[in-house]
Order: C-alpha cells, then sequence, then structure tokens
C-alpha cells in the first residue's frame, strides 16, 4: 500500500510539473515593446583600438531603439539588437557622424579628424621617397657604367 501512495504522489507530481510548462517565448501586453518586436543586424565598420569601440558604440547607442551594440576589433563588425522602431540609416548615420567609415555610408573628413588621434583609422599614402644607395651599391653602379664605355672613342 505504501509503494503504491508513494507511486500515485509522484505520477501527480509529474502530471503537475509537465502542466505547468509554459511558452516563453509567447507575446503577452505586460511585456515591453523591445522583447515584442527583437530585431539584431551586423555590419562593418572601420576603426582601430579600444578608443573607436568606445565610440562607435556609443554612437549606436544614441539611436532611438538600439538596446545592444558590440564592436569587434579584430572583425571590424558590430552587431546592433534592437527594437522594430530601428531605423538602420539612423545607425548608419550616427556611426558616420561619430568619425567612423560603415559600409553604407562613409564618415565626412571633418568628423574623422575631430577623432581623437589613437582612434584616427585611415592610412595615409606617403609619396615614395628616393631609394637610399649605399656605398656598396653605388661602387656596383660605378662598375657597372665603366664596364660600358668604349675605349677608343
Amino acid at each position: 500500500m505504501k509503494k503504491f501512495t508513494l507511486l500515485l504522489v509522484i505520477a501527480t507530481l509529474l502530471l503537475f510539473a509537465c502542466g505547468k510548462t509554459e511558452n516563453k517565448t509567447e507575446v503577452t501586453e505586460d511585456q515591453p515593446a523591445e522583447v515584442q518586436k527583437a530585431v539584431s543586424m551586423t555590419f562593418t565598420v572601420h576603426g582601430i583600438g579600444e578608443m573607436s569601440k568606445k565610440l562607435i558604440e556609443e554612437a549606436a547607442f544614441t539611436v532611438k531603439g538600439v538596446s545592444d551594440a558590440n564592436w569587434d576589433m579584430d572583425t571590424k563588425n558590430i552587431k546592433v539588437n534592437g527594437n522594430g522602431d530601428v531605423v538602420w540609416e539612423d545607425v548608419h548615420t550616427a556611426i558616420s557622424t561619430a568619425g567612423f567609415d560603415t559600409t553604407e555610408m562613409k564618415a565626412s573628413d571633418e568628423a574623422y579628424n575631430a577623432l581623437p588621434l589613437e582612434a584616427q583609422y585611415r592610412v595615409i599614402k606617403e609619396e615614395k621617397a628616393e631609394p637610399v644607395v649605399t656605398e656598396k651599391e653605388n661602387t656596383d653602379t660605378n662598375r657597372t657604367k665603366a664596364k660600358r664605355v668604349k675605349v677608343g672613342e
């Protein structure tokens, strides 16, 4: 009889536990809009270092509806999460206004130049300097010229 009672109690607990499971993805009116319409986007943003990471993420957070922004320094990709109210063009605009080039929008020179030096990422192409000639190269060049001179002219 004790075994039967114990089995009955266990069966009742199992049925009760199975009946209590809820669908946690169910949208209710009590949930905030961010949970109801969560969206995300990943795109490339050019930058370098910790200062760029901080400024890029701060710029993304200024856009209405953005709930999370994480820029990866190695891949140069930012993942932005938000609700359905996020206008993705506004995210690109905010980041480019902060001085960083995105896949959709290039930052103005004024915005880029306003960045702190440690966050400036554009490579300035310098003109090639004249090659430095060492004494050995000079000697080799002189010998080559000497061999080309014809005697008797």
